[in-house]
């Protein structure tokens, strides 16, 4: 009969450690979801900042005319020397710290690029974002790039 006593207990004890860990693994999960949620938040947020601030720096390029005009540089040794609308990537893209540019016609074909990818599976999400901004509208998104993530800003040229 005493021998019943310590087996009930451990039971008990036992019922109660499975209970405290299925409270404490539930709390857990909660608020590692909460902190999902935040960070994604805080993420999205990020990115849309980001995404608004490059969209004004291509809308301040593409109002001055330089895009719609070839660019006049000169230097002591070539004289005057065009540089054509399909370089002009070449050109911002340091400006801008891009990790590529890409200038395209109205249809959205490409007539310039500075670094982009030159294999067509890896340019079909930038040609999506591109797509989003012949509406007249500003477009962005996020593409795999490299070794991670690139948001990809495409600008109308307002006429």
């Amino acid at each position: 009969m005493l021998l019943n006593i310590p087996i009930i207990a451990a039971f008990a004890l036992g019922a109660v450690l499975a209970a405290t860990v299925g409270v404490v693994n539930g709390y857990s999960i909660d608020r590692a979801r909460d902190s999902l949620v935040a960070a994604r938040g805080a993420f999205d947020r990020l990115v849309e900042t980001r995404a608004e601030n490059v969209a004004r720096e291509l809308r301040l390029i593409t109002e001055t005319g330089a895009i719609r005009q070839p660019i006049h540089n000169t230097s002591d040794d070539a004289g005057a020397v065009r540089t054509s609308p399909g370089k002009l990537p070449e050109s911002y893209s340091p400006k801008l710290g891009a990790s590529f540019c890409v200038a395209t016609d109205a249809r959205g074909r490409w007539i310039g690029q500075a670094n982009a990818p030159r294999d067509q599976v890896l340019r079909q999400p930038i040609a999506a974002v591109i797509d989003g901004a012949r509406s007249g509208r500003t477009s962005h998104g996020i593409v795999s790039w490299g070794d991670g993530p690139a948001l990809v800003v495409a600008e109308p040229i307002k006429t």
